[in-house]
């Protein structure tokens, strides 16, 4: 991505101008779920506002996760992961592309 610096730049920089409380009054307006980012230790004593569940357990490393509020009898989720880390999959995505550009 040719402008993945500034991208990010701009992504960071914007929602400092606000607490988090305001974001998540603005977000929670539009519709949009979201609340703070569950990157600290006292993150899993915020409870979650309305609008954020159902949640579940991914492992211990990790903050609980969204589910999805459909659920599907024949073929139910047996197992929840935690997203990836920023990059966590790049190596892998770019070999893929790769090997089906040269086909």
């Amino acid at each position: 991505m040719r402008n993945r610096h500034a991208l990010r730049h701009a992504l960071e920089e914007r929602p400092a101008r606000d607490t988090v409380d305001t974001w998540s009054a603005r977000l929670a307006e539009a519709g949009v779920p979201a609340d703070r980012s569950a990157t600290s230790p006292a993150a899993s004593l915020w409870p979650l506002p309305p609008g954020l569940e159902p949640t579940v357990a991914v492992d211990s490393c990790a903050p609980p996760q969204i589910r999805h509020p459909m659920i599907c009898s024949a073929t139910p989720v047996t197992r929840y992961t935690a997203p990836p880390h920023l990059g966590q999959h790049t190596d892998e995505i770019r070999r893929r592309l790769a090997e089906e550009t040269t086909r």
